[in-house]
């Protein structure tokens, strides 16, 4: 089988493809730019491409709504099998007071919808993962924001009592769903939410993280609607760490795997086991 794989310099797409070639599969890397041998320069925000070898599948780990624009040209070369990550935000940014979270959401359901309908069209066998919080290897944007924060600053500021729970996900659980997936036929034509091992607090999920870095953890809670000015008054609002956080820090961010855990054996790993690996580096 020769696959795919978008977003390959990324914290999924890495070592997804490192594990398909250690699996005997012909892996072809994509990226916008060319990293070496293996490695096919797209760039998949320009206009639809056409492929010169064959491909007989596509793991995509880049973002959801680059892709639908290049389904005719990934099924002229061949592509008959379909794996792509898309995200809970989907759903659970609709409401955002946010307007960038907003569209987020609007993206990526715009992006699914149309993924079906042009796999349908195609006659790919299409599956959707939806992840909840991604984090691994201290190349996330969620937990090690929180990490350095917390590093430099000695404390968290969280919103109220930030009591919203969450299912944070390892990169490696998504790899081991995509090579538990790929060849398994019960997935076509399925949308799983993938999450985490563990459901905690965020303010629980906060200090855990204290508790990796090896700190007492200081979480200081901030009355909601003060957040983000408090924030910005101390001059601290950082990517990552900014006012929209405030509400959804006490919103539920819960997802039900069952489905993934009886089709394909999904069994994430419980948040943060490994501290050390997953943890940025000081």
């Amino acid at each position: 089988m020769r696959v795919l794989v978008t977003g390959a310099g990324g914290l999924v797409g890495g070592p997804l493809a490192d594990r398909l070639e250690r699996a005997g599969l012909d892996v072809v890397r994509s990226g916008r730019t060319r990293r070496g041998r293996g490695w096919l320069a797209w760039d998949m925000t320009g206009p639809a491409s056409t492929f010169d070898d064959r491909l007989d599948c596509v793991v995509h780990a880049a973002p959801l709504w680059l892709l639908p624009d290049h389904m005719a040209a990934l099924a002229a070369a061949g592509v008959a099998r379909l794996v792509a990550f898309g995200s809970t935000s989907a759903l659970t940014k609709r409401q955002s007071a946010s307007r960038a979270d907003r569209a987020l959401a609007s993206s990526l359901s715009r992006a699914e919808a149309r993924l079906a309908e042009e796999g349908a069209r195609l006659g790919m066998n299409l599956t959707l993962f939806r992840p909840t919080m991604v984090y691994g290897y201290g190349r996330d944007g969620n937990i090690s924001t929180i990490a350095r924060f917390a590093r430099r600053y000695g404390f968290f500021p969280v919103a109220g009592r930030a009591a919203g729970r969450r299912q944070p996900v390892h990169a490696d659980d998504l790899v081991d769903a995509v090579m538990a997936a790929l060849e398994e036929a019960g997935t076509f034509g399925r949308t799983y939410n993938l999450t985490g091992g563990e459901t905690l607090t965020y303010r629980a999920m906060v200090a855990r993280i204290f508790e990796g870095l090896g700190r007492p953890a200081r979480i200081v809670g901030v009355p909601t609607a003060l957040y983000g000015s408090l924030l910005a008054a101390a001059g601290i609002v950082k990517k990552g760490i900014s006012p929209s956080m405030a509400g959804r820090m006490s919103q539920d961010m819960v997802f039900d795997s069952s489905a993934a855990r009886a089709d394909f054996g999904f069994a994430p790993q419980a948040f943060l086991e490994h501290p050390e690996r997953d943890l940025p580096a000081p």
